[in-house]
């Protein structure tokens, strides 16, 4: 007489199949957890970048310091040079250019600085 069902090895490997399943899917859950946290952290770091930005291209007597939201651990740092539109590039780094350079860098606690850019006239706000 035939015995009917499964051996207890056919067992253990669909179980075993089915574990390194549910882990890649776990696994593929945190990852997506970790890169939805950092999109946000990022997000509120360009935000704050822009604003910064936005603001020294419309005020030039501002400071040299901006401000990062409170808790973001992030740093904030402004700088601004002289530049000079030649017909072939512009040129930045020169005395007394026509345009003025802004760079706004936000750096988080951990990862790579976000550098925003902008020019205006010397001198002059819209």
């Amino acid at each position: 007489m035939k015995a009917s069902g499964f051996t207890l090895i056919e067992v253990l490997v669909a179980l075993t199949v089915l574990a390194v399943g549910l882990a890649g899917i776990a696994a593929l859950q945190l990852s997506a957890l970790r890169l939805g946290t950092l999109t946000v952290r990022y997000t509120a770091l360009l935000q704050t970048a822009e604003n910064e930005l936005r603001h020294r291209l419309l005020s030039p007597e501002a400071g040299s310091t901006c401000t990062t939201s409170p808790g973001s651990g992030a740093t904030c740092a402004v700088a601004e040079r002289s530049c000079r539109a030649d017909p072939d590039a512009l040129q930045c780094g020169v005395p007394a250019g026509p345009l003025e350079e802004v760079s706004v860098t936000v750096t988080p606690e951990e990862g790579e600085p976000l550098v925003l850019t902008g020019y205006r006239l010397s001198g002059a706000a819209p």
